[in-house]
């Protein structure tokens, strides 16, 4: 059988074959897609239960296949595709999902920060006191995120709202946009020159020299100078 499950965008859809799901992928930000061997019901059931958790925030279709079952993540905000055929673990498809959804430049908000500080990952935290300069800042820094992905979490923050968090990531107070580089893990702080361009060139040598050991991280004393700048 086949099933579509969507909730948020114009009009209902069947995947009847391969042709109709290549333009499935596009109807939304995030589109799920699972091709299904017909003997794996318990696969069907599972899918059409997590379409309906998720369904105010992404679009699900599925159909049938003579093949191994596989379920695909479309991220097209961020043109990112994620891919499963090892569903045997019970939160397998929750965490595909989260993962295609998770934008390569987040927004640092009171209701995630607990999840980005615990990640594991350092922190690239650019802060902005309009939404319009952190959306072109993710726009810019999506080639930049994507690369480091791995490793690094890059995140908008309201400069306003987080006001507090300034002074002790070494920037300088009230001088916006500005940008720094945090190791939570390690307690780690770099702060990007006030005064140096930000753009995805200089950000990424920026990070390219921590992790090589060029810059150190800060004192908690001095405001560092670490010029990227570009003539």
């Amino acid at each position: 059988m086949v099933t579509v499950i969507r909730s948020h965008t114009e009009g209902q859809g069947e995947l009847q074959h391969e042709e109709r799901s290549a333009s499935f992928q596009s109807v939304d930000e995030t589109v799920v897609i699972a091709r299904i061997d017909p003997r794996d019901e318990h696969i069907s059931t599972t899918f059409k239960t997590i379409a309906s958790q998720f369904q105010d925030r992404a679009s699900f279709g599925s159909l049938d296949t003579a093949g191994s079952t596989t379920v695909t993540c479309y991220n097209n905000k961020d043109e990112q595709k994620f891919t499963l055929s090892d569903l045997t673990a019970v939160d397998a498809l929750p965490k595909l999902i989260e993962s295609c959804m998770t934008p390569l430049v987040g927004e640092f908000t009171r209701a995630n920060e607990i999840k980005y500080l615990q990640s594991g990952k350092s922190l690239v935290l650019f802060f902005a006191t309009s939404s319009a300069e952190r959306d072109e800042y993710v726009n810019k820094m999506r080639p930049v995120a994507k690369m480091y992905k791995e490793y690094l979490s890059f995140v908008t923050v309201d400069a306003i709202e987080y006001a507090d968090f300034v002074v002790p990531l070494g920037l300088v107070p009230g001088v916006f946009p500005a940008l720094a580089v945090q190791n939570p893990m390690y307690g780690q702080t770099f702060p990007y020159d006030s005064e140096a361009e930000i753009s995805p060139e200089t950000v990424g040598a920026f990070v390219m020299d921590i992790v090589q050991g060029k810059v150190k991280p800060w004192d908690g004393q001095t405001y560092e100078s670490h010029s990227h700048r570009t003539c």
